[in-house]
């Protein structure tokens, strides 16, 4: 409503200062990517979408894991639940090209955990690598350094044909520890739905 508002009152003010010909010229001002003028997120926004909802996956459900209805940009979401009521969240989501890097992500996970951010050389040092039948990538797992309430996050970046695959697990420190094994296999089995 703004722009409108804007609009006519450069229009108002281009026909008060015409000189009186006859000759009239119309243009075409583009529309905003972004209604709230964030474009390069509502651009990507549409490819989060367009890959959360075009693209299936299938796995193979570890003991324990509880599958949940995705949400957002989640092609997949799981809740792992430890006996004395510890809890463990993975998500699986995809993103267009190559997800925003590998090492930006990383560190947006340690920012998460109040850790400081890795180099490319801490990351390459600190990362395993990983496959599947969809493509190669690296995992990591880093703990918070927190005394209280400490938590963990195990997660990887496979790069495919279709984009960025990221599966992360977030939650308490022990029962995400214990869950890593299973973590890595269910990355190593993810495929496309047949």
């Amino acid at each position: 409503m703004k722009r409108l508002g804007v609009l006519s009152a450069m229009v108002l003010g281009l026909v008060a200062c015409s000189n009186g010909d006859k000759d009239v010229e119309t243009y075409r001002l583009a529309k905003d990517e972004a209604e709230n003028g964030n474009t390069q997120l509502a651009g990507w926004g549409q490819d989060l979408s367009q890959a959360a909802s075009e693209y299936k996956l299938e796995w193979d459900l570890p003991e324990g894991w509880v599958e949940e209805t995705p949400s957002g940009m989640r092609v997949g979401s799981f809740k792992v639940h430890g006996p004395d009521g510890e809890l463990a969240d993975v998500s699986v989501t995809m993103l267009p090209g190559d997800g925003g890097g590998d090492l930006a992500n990383v560190n947006r996970w340690r920012d998460q955990l109040g850790l400081d951010a890795w180099t490319e050389q801490e990351f390459s040092s600190n990362s395993r690598a990983v496959s599947n039948s969809l493509g190669n990538g690296r995992a990591v797992n880093m703990v918070s350094e927190a005394p209280e309430d400490r938590q963990r996050i195990i997660g990887s970046v496979v790069h495919t044909e279709y984009g960025a695959c990221f599966v992360k697990m977030k939650g308490d420190d022990v029962l995400t520890a214990e869950q890593e094994d299973n973590l890595i296999k269910f990355v190593e089995k993810l495929r496309t739905a047949e």
